[in-house]
């Protein structure tokens, strides 16, 4: 029996073995990582963490990999590498015109997701939210809808087709964003958590293709998808940024909702691909 957070229980950072046992029999308890956390916190130490927890608790046991029996693996084949072998070998894979679009669409999700967190705080200081810069953080507790997002995507993926769903996910949204043109602080937190609940979708899906692409390279292709991914937050993070600070708040979405729209160009021709 393994316990997990659901997010690696839908398969998330590439554990799609995770993933199958929990289609097949896995049990949710309804209780999500960080409500786990805040109730114990509260109620089993009185919301204090004491001194106690400065030191090891002796919960955990470390085993040595060399103790413990491993299955050979099926698809892994040591071999020595060094760098010119790993490009030239992996070469196939960073071009790979079945690959690029889902490399791309990692990319622009979370470079419009970091975007949305690191600005979205500016404009509700301002009329006519006037938040307390104090309470701006608190905006990070809609994180939870990505929760129900990498749960929802399990449950999705056993019903329909992987490019179906991204498609969709992808259309929809749109309507999250253009829901933050509002001055209503309600809908603007709806048009939120509607982009947050989909970008975990999306980058759970995305994750999964990619690494099911070449099972003997899978460690390669999710480390191309991660470094396009993580690139986007910072090309795009800081784009969109300049936009904020020279055109305002309406551009700045409209600029968003652009590389949305282009997101689902490039889910439409990735997708015709692979099922090509």
């Amino acid at each position: 029996t393994i316990a997990t957070n659901d997010f690696l229980a839908a398969g998330g950072d590439s554990y799609a073995v995770f993933r199958e046992a929990y289609l097949q029999n896995g049990y949710p308890t309804g209780v999500t990582l960080e409500s786990a956390l805040l109730q114990y916190a509260t109620e089993a130490l009185g919301g204090v963490i004491g001194e106690a927890y400065a030191a090891p608790q002796g919960r955990i046991l470390q085993v040595a990999f060399q103790d413990v029996p491993l299955r050979r693996s099926v698809n892994f084949k040591p071999k020595r590498e060094n760098f010119k072998s790993l490009i030239v070998s992996n070469l196939h894979l960073i071009v790979s015109v079945k690959l690029i679009p889902f490399y791309l669409i990692g990319s622009l999700m979370l470079g419009i997701f970091v975007s949305l967190y690191n600005y979205l705080g500016f404009y509700l200081v301002k009329e006519p939210f006037n938040f307390s810069p104090y309470l701006i953080h608190y905006i990070y507790f809609m994180y939870l809808f990505g929760v129900f997002g990498s749960i929802a995507t399990a449950k999705l993926t056993a019903l329909y087709n992987h490019f179906k769903i991204l498609k969709t996910i992808i259309a929809l949204s749109v309507a999250g964003l253009l829901l933050l043109y509002i001055n209503n602080f309600w809908i603007v937190t709806l048009g939120l958590a509607i982009f947050t609940f989909n970008f975990f979708v999306v980058h759970v899906i995305c994750n999964r293709i990619v690494s099911d692409y070449n099972l003997q390279k899978r460690s390669v292709t999710i480390s191309i998808y991660l470094l396009f991914y993580y690139m986007g937050s910072s090309v795009w993070g800081s784009a969109t940024g300049v936009v904020l600070d020279h055109f305002g708040w309406q551009w700045f979405i409209a600029g968003l909702i652009l590389l949305t729209f282009i997101l689902y160009a490039i889910a439409y021709k990735g997708s015709k691909l692979m099922e090509n």
